[in-house]
């Protein structure tokens, strides 16, 4: 703490905060599974465009051709998978600070599955009319049409956190030395879109004093009044498991004020109902 507190000085801990409160902009969680589904729709469209019109490839035999009509209740079935898998694999988790190719592989990874099991289907089914091949240009467009998806959505996210829509307004309580690394965590990624107001601390030491531009706040009997004074949306907890009261208490007070609570370190030995314990780090 002696090098994060040089030249600091002790402040009011509990004056308004200068600042005009951050808007929060949280996508409703239909969104991204309903925008996957319809692109999904649109991927076989465009295979079935590829496959049957422009006959990339290998040419389609007359006695092949077939209407897009038969192919709907696979495109439906591909769809459905796909959302299962997704949501299984936290794609439609918003974790900040995800790299973009880790989205690109549980995109693939579902594809692939969903594809294996659109195949398994006709194989049993045996339906009169049926092209593999398209069913490859689907998941290939798929895989495309879904990541590209993601990269307009963080273009998206990176303009409207520019403009202070989507921020999340932290506070951070407990000043040691995991509470310092989330500090610096903050201030060193400011692509996740976390603005730490400041912290609150029982030593006085770290409490009433300032770093750089975050507060000290004094002790965390002020949580409820720091979060309403200074229009906090999430407290991140760096606290020692030997608080355990103490935690749930301020867990309570969180949750009364409908504010999001988060943990450091992430490891909890109990379970904790109604909490998310996560990495910040994405």
């Amino acid at each position: 703490m002696e090098e994060l507190t040089k030249n600091a000085k002790i402040t009011k801990p509990l004056a308004p905060s200068p600042e005009p409160p951050v808007l929060s902009s949280h996508e409703p969680r239909w969104l991204m599974p309903s925008v996957d589904f319809l692109l999904t729709l649109a991927a076989w469209l465009l295979a079935y465009w590829v496959r049957y019109d422009l006959q990339l490839i290998r040419p389609v035999n007359e006695e092949n051709a077939a209407a897009f009509a038969p192919y709907l209740p696979y495109a439906v079935i591909f769809g459905a998978w796909l959302y299962i898998n997704y949501r299984g694999d936290g794609l439609y988790k918003n974790v900040r600070g995800r790299p973009w190719l880790d989205e690109v592989y549980i995109i693939l990874n579902g594809a692939t599955n969903a594809t294996v099991l659109i195949m398994a289907i006709s194989f049993i089914v045996q339906p009169t009319v049926f092209s593999r091949l398209m069913l490859v240009y689907t998941a290939v467009i798929v895989v495309v049409l879904l990541s590209a998806t993601r990269v307009i959505k963080r273009m998206m996210r990176a303009r409207l956190r520019a403009r202070g829509i989507g921020i999340e307004r932290v506070l951070i309580v407990g000043a040691g030395e995991v509470g310092q690394a989330v500090l610096r965590m903050m201030l060193a990624r400011k692509e996740l879109g976390f603005y730490p107001i400041g912290y609150l601390d029982d030593n006085p030491d770290r409490g009433d004093v300032d770093l750089g531009r975050v507060r000290g706040l004094g002790r965390l009997d002020n949580l409820v009044q720091v979060i309403r004074q200074h229009h906090v949306s999430m407290v991140v907890i760096t606290l020692k498991w030997k608080h355990y009261d103490r935690i749930i208490q301020m867990v309570q007070q969180c949750e009364a004020l409908g504010v999001n609570v988060r943990f450091v370190p992430d490891v909890f030995q109990l379970n904790l109902k109604q909490v998310q314990v996560e990495t910040l780090d994405g």
